[in-house]
């Protein structure tokens, strides 16, 4: 194809059109009239040999080709902007910005700490408000509103307009007070059956893996408590004989501060893969890209200081692998 004859608008007009799926309103956003705009989406349409939008009982919907083509114009465009227009650097130091965030309450427990104490280094005038919006898109209306700068979400397929990138995979581990009376050193099928369990609602991701497998092995566990969140369970756990089974990276700082003691799951439990989300709005801007950029070098400092501690344990484990087959020899020699 010869790239000679191609207006850069067009690509602008393109990447507007599929975010809007509405010609008046890209027209609008891009100014230019409503004619105009519709004389842009032939030659669009021309150019890929696609209809671009097409009609539906729902209004205007882009098209697979459109779909498939968008990030890869986007990725254009801003390989272009950064390179042409002059961008004022963000300096953390001096900000006194404030940043609207959607998480949940387990992920501001894992954050939040680590994040504090590099803002008191890097920006300390920088204040932030977390909220949390659930998860029936609710968060996606307000980071298009703009109520909030950014989100947490299970996955990587956003809605045209937003942006995702991979954040960490959550695994799970079970929790009870260190001195429970029924558990020795480590949680087996049995006593994970007999044993109250603290749960959230049945809705949550790792609730309804739990209840599917044990489905599958015709038992069922004892539920006793239903809270709403994981912020009251560290009190029940240590004054009571229940457990229950949280996310890895929520459970490394409540132990800290709780006389609780976590166990490998005696079920296999799928990591559940969280991502950073943002609107396209805020895709440019240095300060949104300072945020991101901070939230995900948490992750990855916290995600390589939890690998270190899995391999040291994943040694230690095979020493005493060694160890127990050496002394179970009929020649060993060796004294437990």
């Amino acid at each position: 194809m010869n790239l000679a004859g191609i207006n850069l608008n067009l690509l602008v007009a393109l990447e507007m059109l599929i975010e809007e799926a509405n010609v008046t309103r890209a027209a609008e956003k891009f100014g230019l009239s409503q004619p105009a705009m519709s004389r842009t989406l032939r030659r669009l349409r021309a150019l890929l040999g696609d209809p671009i939008l097409m009609n539906t009982r729902h209004g205007l919907v882009p098209t697979p080709r459109a779909r498939q083509v968008m990030p890869a114009v986007r990725r254009a465009l801003e390989l272009i902007r950064d390179t042409i227009e002059p961008r004022q650097p963000y300096d953390p130091l001096s900000a006194t910005d404030t940043f609207n965030i959607s998480w949940a309450d387990i992920g501001q427990i894992g954050l939040l700490p680590s994040l504090l104490q590099r803002l008191k280094q890097e920006a300390p005038q920088v204040s932030f408000n977390f909220t949390f919006y659930g998860r029936e898109g609710g968060q996606y209306a307000a980071l298009e509103s703009g109520e909030i700068d950014l989100a947490a979400e299970a996955s990587r397929d956003v809605p045209l307009g937003f942006h995702a990138e991979h954040l960490f995979d959550t695994k799970y581990a079970c929790i009870a007070r260190q001195d429970h009376p029924r558990i020795g050193k480590r949680l087996t099928l049995k006593k994970f059956l007999e044993l109250g369990h603290i749960r959230l609602p049945a809705s949550g991701a790792v609730e309804r893996q739990i209840d599917e497998i044990l489905a599958q092995q015709s038992a069922q566990r004892r539920i006793v408590v239903t809270v709403p969140s994981y912020l009251p369970i560290p009190w029940l756990i240590v004054n009571s004989d229940l457990i229950a089974t949280m996310p890895t990276l929520g459970i490394d700082m409540i132990v800290k501060y709780f006389p609780i003691k976590c166990y490998d799951p005696p079920i296999p439990l799928r990591p559940r893969l969280i991502s950073i989300i943002w609107h396209e709005r805020t895709h440019h801007e240095a300060k949104d890209r300072w945020l991101r950029k901070t939230i995900l070098n948490i992750y990855r400092e916290l995600d390589l200081k939890q690998a270190h501690v899995d391999n040291s344990t994943l040694f230690r484990r095979r020493e005493r692998h060694k160890r127990d087959a050496l002394c179970s020899s009929p020649s060993s020699q060796c004294l437990r």
